[in-house]
């Protein structure tokens, strides 16, 4: 004799074993937003009440029900550097100390592919989106074609192309200009920046802010000390090159670049020659990459304050309103021993 199907359970049977009320209950196990509030041993009991009979919850009910989702989705590039991976990080542990989840897209150059992601999710019916995949400046027009008419529940990271979007700013403007400061004070001069792919407006605005801080050093701006630091292929051949058709050309005193394993191969190619460092050339780093730490001598980076970054972007979201919702400053910290280093007009190689 077939047994008898097992009835499903229900919210109500969790809060009626753990004592509490279905709206406590609901709270707890459906990320319900409300004037409830629950203590945290009534928690235990609704979690632990929920195991016991095998509950799951039902997020579709609750946003039937007028309550927000707890779902927030990310639109992310594949190829991105350790700079968005660490954001990513420090996006899923804010969003779970506010008991959200994350859904996650990768992408890389691919509108349609970004079009049907963005699709893909809100059909899970996420609170909102928050984009770190949008600064292609080569396709500009087809970003502003996917967001510009609703980007109404989407939250940028930095201001997109378009106007009318919700968006949050990190700036090292002020950094940068702590960093040339700081090399100035210690006898550097001839200040390099090796920078990315310019189809990112990140990496022109990083250009940008780099000619800023040595203006604001009382410093010239020279574009013969910018140059693009390759970071696919072969590392070791791309940092040969580099110091080849660059270093031993423009033969700068201090070079800046965000890219740490490039950076790193760079340092190698360039003790493999001669170059003392930091005697001949100091190596300082952007995106405050741990990797920077084994370096020998350890490089100094700029700090974005990914944490911080974060919260904004989920306060954004929670905010649902347009326009510049934060602005995160990057910090430089000089080491504290600064002494001032006599560097040679030309190096000797």
């Amino acid at each position: 004799m077939p047994s008898k199907k097992m009835s499903k359970v229900t919210l109500h049977d969790v809060a009626r074993v753990a004592g509490v009320s279905r709206g406590a209950a609901g709270k707890v196990l459906n990320n319900c937003t409300g004037s409830i509030r629950v203590g945290k041993e009534a928690r235990e009991r609704i979690k632990k009440a929920a195991k016991e009979l095998g509950y799951r919850g039902n997020m579709a009910a609750a946003m039937l029900a007028g309550k927000k989702s707890p779902l927030v989705g990310v639109m992310i590039d594949s190829h991105s550097s350790f700079r968005r991976m660490k954001l990513l990080a420090e996006l899923e542990r804010a969003a779970t100390r506010r008991n959200l989840r994350l859904m996650i897209s990768w992408t890389h150059d691919n509108i349609e592919q970004m079009r049907t992601n963005r699709r893909e999710m809100e059909s899970f019916g996420v609170r909102g989106l928050i984009c770190l995949a949008h600064d292609y400046y080569e396709f500009k027009d087809d970003v502003i074609e996917l967001f510009a008419t609703d980007c109404s529940n989407v939250v940028f990271l930095e201001e997109p192309f378009f106007p009318g979007s919700s968006f949050v700013v990190s700036s090292n403007e002020d950094a940068m200009t702590g960093l040339c400061g700081y090399l100035k004070s210690i006898g550097r001069r001839r200040i390099a920046l090796l920078h990315g792919s310019l189809q990112w407006h990140s990496e022109r605005e990083q250009e940008r802010v780099f000619k800023s801080a040595l203006i604001r050093n009382g410093m010239v701006f020279d574009p013969e000390m910018v140059q693009y630091l390759e970071i696919e292929g072969d590392p070791m051949q791309k940092s040969r090159n580099t110091l080849r058709d660059f270093i031993l050309t423009q033969r700068p005193d201090a070079v800046i670049a965000d890219d740490a394993p490039s950076l790193l191969c760079l340092q190698k190619a360039v003790y493999n020659t001669g170059i003392k460092i930091p005697e001949d050339i100091v190596l300082c780093g952007c995106n405050n990459d741990p990797l920077f730490g084994l370096f020998s001598p350890p490089v100094i980076s700029l700090a974005p304050r990914y944490t911080e970054i974060a919260e904004a972007l989920l306060d954004a979201v929670e905010a649902d309103m347009p326009g510049c919702q934060a602005v995160i400053k990057a910090r430089f910290s000089a080491p504290q021993a600064v002494e001032k280093i006599d560097v040679p007009e030309v190096l000797t190689v």
